[in-house]
C-alpha cells in the first residue's frame, strides 16, 4: 500500500490529497477555461478564438461492436450545437474526444457549462522553426 506524507512524515488524510491534486489540476484553469483563453474572453471583443474543446470521456461500454470511434459518438451533441449556431467547426478528431472550431467568446461560456465539457483550451499552432 502507498501512502502519501505530510512534510512531517504524518499519512495524509485522502481528503487533503484529493485537495492537492485538484489544486494541481486546476493551475492555469479559471474553471474550465484555459486562463488565457479566460483573458482573451474578458478583452470584450466578440471576434470568433479558435479553441479545443476536450470533451469528458464517458463510459462508453455496452454500445456494442459498433464501427463508430469513441471520439465521433463522443462529440456529436457538440458537433451539432456549434453547427446549430453558426460556429465554425475545424477539426473533429477521430480517436479523442476533442473538437477544435473558431467559437465567439459568448458561446465559449456557454460551452464551458456543458456537463460533458472537460476543458476548453486557446487553440496554438506550433510552427516548425
Amino acid at each position: 500500500m502507498v501512502y502519501s506524507l505530510n512534510p512531517d512524515g504524518s499519512k495524509t488524510s485522502e481528503e487533503a490529497l484529493n485537495q492537492a491534486i485538484q489544486a494541481i489540476n486546476n493551475t492555469g484553469f479559471v474553471g474550465k477555461l484555459e486562463a488565457e483563453l479566460a483573458n482573451r474572453i474578458n478583452q470584450g471583443n466578440n471576434k470568433p478564438i479558435n479553441v479545443v474543446i476536450w470533451l469528458k470521456n464517458k463510459n462508453t461500454q455496452g454500445l456494442g461492436n459498433f464501427n463508430i470511434p469513441s471520439g465521433a459518438f463522443l462529440q456529436e451533441p457538440l458537433i451539432n450545437l456549434l453547427k446549430e449556431n453558426n460556429q465554425q467547426i475545424i477539426l473533429q478528431s477521430s480517436y479523442a474526444p476533442v473538437v477544435v472550431a473558431a467559437v465567439t467568446p459568448s458561446f465559449i461560456i456557454k460551452i464551458a457549462e456543458r456537463s460533458d465539457v472537460e476543458r476548453i483550451y486557446l487553440e496554438r499552432r506550433r510552427v516548425p522553426r
